[in-house]
């Protein structure tokens, strides 16, 4: 899986005094929030690479990753309602930054990457059609 956030940037995005820095739990949030991210824009259809030292494909995704890390740490403990991962079911939450991170990933809309042009579908643009004028 790529590493497109990484301990320290979630660090920065909880700020100097959130006590981050040394607690264990942090290398599993990050590494989870990497999966999720690669493995969720993968199935909106996106085409990133998949090499574990492949950077983010823009900085978008990449704050977007760092995100979900920084509201995965902090829903450590969180007790408002009861244990349940129905949100998760078509990734549709909306407590938290999950909108923000469905925006920046780009999840939850249509593919937009490029595709490759089909020679067999891609009409020939070097005839010149001229009209006849009577």
């Amino acid at each position: 899986m790529p590493s497109w956030t990484t301990e320290a940037a979630v660090v920065r995005a909880l700020g100097e005094g959130s006590g981050a820095d040394d607690d264990p739990y942090l290398a599993d949030v990050v590494a989870a929030a990497n999966s999720m991210a690669f493995t969720k824009r993968r199935e909106a259809g996106y085409t990133d690479d998949p090499a574990d030292l492949a950077p983010a494909p823009n900085a978008a995704v990449a704050l977007g990753a760092t995100t979900l890390a920084v509201d995965f740490y902090r829903a450590r403990g969180a007790g408002d309602s009861g244990s349940s991962y129905s949100e998760l079911d078509g990734f549709v939450a909306t407590y938290g930054g999950w909108p923000n991170v469905r925006r920046l990933l780009g999840i939850g809309r249509a593919q937009v990457d490029a595709v490759a042009a089909d020679p067999m579908l891609t009409p020939v643009f070097g005839r010149r059609l001229t009209r006849r004028v009577w």
